[in-house]
């Protein structure tokens, strides 16, 4: 064959093999789809929404501050309301008071806010020096319906945040506390630590709940307290080889696995939690 003819042979060999890479690129690219120019329209707006809730949240905290600053009064509370149309409404509650311990006295801000999402917004500052000191911050969607509450959780005798909310989405039980710890040294606390369907014990320094799952099909837990730091230290559940008993699993340290044995009754300890009857099936 011609010397002429085997270069035009590669060169359609090569063009063929372009035209495929091509194709195939190009079915690649047409599957991406581009946003409509309605749907970016609308993303702009979600953002500018989102950031004129972040001000008006913000205008409002620094209108709880100034009045923490203008007001003497050893204890108080007090609340605003910002209406910002016919539909968007904020509500603020404030309380200030030594709540946590004789030390040091806190402006608990709480914030009721139906902008673009319904949130419950706690803040918490420490107030005896020049400048107020941020010491927590939280947010929960309204829908999970948060509460908070103030008591001694980890039995050191300082009292303690709690928050409790409810999941939206899940097919079982799952009240959910997140524990905000007080550091009674600086009047901060320590980051949340989060127990589900809890029952807590500050005489014996611990906290007993029921896991997540179906009725009969879950576990129960136990941490014990170290300090402000609650660290897991067994679970038991059901034996599904044997119709009435249980598997408990020893732990230390809060992770590492050290035994399992098997129980024919459960702890006398558990029999007073909230959903033992969740864990045994019988609700």
């Amino acid at each position: 064959m011609p010397a002429q003819n085997i270069i035009l042979l590669i060169a359609m060999l090569f063009l063929s093999g372009s035209c495929r890479l091509s194709s195939e690129k190009e079915k690649e690219f047409t599957s991406v789809k581009i946003p409509s120019s309605e749907k970016i329209a609308q993303a702009a707006n979600d953002s500018i929404a989102l950031a004129k809730d972040s001000l008006r949240i913000d205008s409002a905290l620094n209108a709880a501050l100034q009045l923490a600053q203008q007001n003497n009064q050893e204890a108080y509370t007090d609340s605003l309301f910002f209406v910002y149309d016919s539909s968007t409404v904020l509500q603020l509650h404030l309380s200030v008071g030594r709540f946590f311990s004789s030390k040091f006295r806190h402006m608990h801000v709480r914030i009721r806010y139906n902008g673009t999402v319904g949130n419950t917004i706690h803040n918490v500052y420490r107030l005896d020096e020049k400048k107020p000191a941020h010491v927590l911050s939280s947010i929960h969607w309204d829908l999970e319906s948060p509460a908070d509450s103030i008591g001694d959780i980890n039995g050191d005798g300082f009292k303690d945040l709690s928050l409790c909310w409810y999941g939206v989405t899940g097919c079982c039980m799952r009240h959910t506390y997140d524990v905000y710890v007080y550091n009674p040294s600086d009047g901060s606390f320590q980051d949340a630590q989060y127990f589900l369907s809890p029952s807590f014990s500050p005489v014996e320094k611990a906290v007993r709940g029921v896991g997540y799952g179906h009725p009969g099909e879950t576990d129960l837990y136990k941490y014990i307290w170290v300090g402000p730091t609650a660290n897991l230290v067994e679970k038991i559940i059901p034996d599904k080889t044997h119709k009435d008993q249980y598997l408990r699993k020893i732990f230390k340290s809060g992770k590492l696995l050290l035994r399992e044995e098997k129980m024919r009754k459960l702890p006398k300890e558990y029999e007073k939690i909230t959903g033992l009857d969740w864990f045994l099936g019988t609700i």
